[in-house]
């Protein structure tokens, strides 16, 4: 009884943080489906790989889009109000890159939520520079927008090409955007995968970047870009992972908010270990 209700008290836990989490990632029903085989695909709002089914909203899609291997691209289509957001099916064997982004969505919190928010996601130069500003006490108003990509592979009847397998390294030109370095699909055990963080097509220093397994969320990690924008992160374990930053600026005088920030995900199945 007593593991029981530890249990439910951790899962309440969780889902009461997951009410007020800020991550969003591309969650696809398969990473693996078979061609022509229907992927729902689900935007997740929660942290720790558990969250909330977001309906599509048309006011907010900048960009659904798939690229195949080749780079040709289609539009991920939905039903609107409903979850799944995107519904979609392979054509044709190999890699295929799933991209999302929004508009803007302005919030304020309170200063002491804003600057433990703001620490939680190392950025820390904003807790800095709200000081050097006298805005330490003051609400955060803020306008966030997603920048949200999934790597799908459909395998085909026999191994798939170097030309099916290709696409990983795809910018999609997102404001903030997760580049790996290597085809993370393809990754073998014990092997590193550097990632590149851009923001308006730029390499992004000292950004946050964790990469979380699905299956041990606990064993995220968390490292800090270099000043070419890069960081070398070491998955331990197998199948899906999401890889995620947030970048926050100033926002141009005359704003109804102070700051704007881009949360940019990435999510993909490692080869099982």
């Amino acid at each position: 009884m007593i593991q029981k209700l530890s249990a439910l008290v951790l899962l309440a836990t969780v889902l009461s943080s997951a009410a007020f989490a800020h991550d969003f990632w591309l969650q696809p029903s398969a990473f693996d489906p078979a061609v022509g085989e229907r992927v729902d695909v689900q935007l997740v709002v929660g942290e720790h790989f558990v969250g909330d089914f977001v309906g599509r909203n048309a006011d907010r899609i900048v960009a659904f889009t798939v690229h195949d291997a080749r780079g040709v691209e289609a539009q991920i289509l939905g039903i609107g109000g409903r979850a799944p957001a995107g519904i979609w099916r392979a054509e044709k064997p190999g890699l295929h890159v799933i991209g999302y982004r929004s508009t803007g969505t302005e919030i304020e919190l309170d200063a002491a939520k804003f600057e433990a928010y703001l620490v939680s996601e190392g950025l820390e130069s904003v807790v800095a520079e709200r000081k050097s500003r006298g805005e330490s006490a003051a609400k955060g108003r803020e306008s966030y927008a997603r920048c949200a990509k999934s790597f799908v592979v459909a395998p085909g009847e026999v191994a798939l090409t170097e030309a099916q397998w290709s696409g990983w390294d795809r910018v999609l030109g997102y404001p903030l955007e997760i580049v790996p370095e290597v085809n993370p699909c393809r990754l073998n055990a014990d092997e590193v995968l550097p990632v590149r963080v851009l923001f308006q097509g730029r390499p992004l220093a000292n950004a946050l970047v964790g990469c979380m397994p699905r299956s041990d969320p606990p064993r995220e990690v968390r490292l800090r870009t270099d000043a070419d924008g890069r960081v070398r992160l070491r998955p331990a374990l197998g199948g899906v992972h999401l890889v995620r930053v947030v970048h926050m600026t100033r926002a141009a005088a005359g704003a109804t908010h102070d700051w704007e920030s881009q949360w940019a995900s990435l999510t993909f199945a490692l080869p099982q270990r």
